[in-house]
């Protein structure tokens, strides 16, 4: 049975528990550019898993730093791009169309990591992530309903009252669907070590 959707999926969605976590108790991510540390949690848990299971040879093993970097370039390049693409005038938050388009971006960089990491053919495939990545960004929005229905699960990550929890579901729901739709290409896609 193929099963590397499913723990790819877990392994995002611990890192996208991770990516809140660490740098909310602790300043040492400060030193790996604080507020863009969960590119590189993303990054490093998806690297764990591809250095560990898939590992076929040593040059294989020089990919995975790549992979990592392009993980962090990505979330730096989808933040960038929420930022400057366009804020709400009120709430400083992204407006949809730039969370939409970060999301792409983001998805798209780090499709481009995975292609150094495992080779796939289809440009369909590389296409649904780049959109997967755009819808899941929307999972920003839901933070703030989220934050009011469950507030003492929002405490209990971390945040304190008044605190957006946006990126709390933003991380967990992107983080978790990108990994498991790349567990998926793992499993229904010809996918080949190179």
């Amino acid at each position: 049975m193929n099963n590397k959707k499913i723990t790819l999926g877990l392994l995002g969605l611990l890192s996208g528990m991770l990516s809140i976590y660490l740098p909310l108790k602790w300043d040492l991510f400060s030193v790996f550019g604080g507020f863009f540390t969960p590119g590189l949690i993303f990054g490093v848990v998806l690297a764990c898993y591809f250095g560990i299971v898939h590992a076929r040879n040593l040059t294989y093993l020089y990919r995975i730093p790549f992979f990592i970097w392009m993980s962090w370039l990505g979330y730096y390049t989808a933040v960038q791009t929420a930022i400057n693409f366009g804020l709400d005038k009120d709430t400083y938050n992204p407006l949809p169309a730039s969370m939409f388009m970060a999301g792409c971006i983001g998805a798209f960089i780090l499709g481009l990591g995975f292609l150094a990491v495992r080779q796939w053919s289809g440009i369909k495939y590389f296409a649904m992530l780049v959109v997967l990545g755009g819808i899941l960004s929307f999972a920003f929005f839901l933070g703030k309903p989220f934050g009011e229905s469950f507030p003492s699960l929002v405490s209990a990550v971390g945040f304190k009252a008044g605190d957006d929890p946006s990126f709390l579901t933003l991380f967990i729901i992107w983080q978790t669907g990108i990994a498991f739709y790349l567990g998926y290409l793992l499993d229904k896609v010809k996918v080949k070590e190179i």
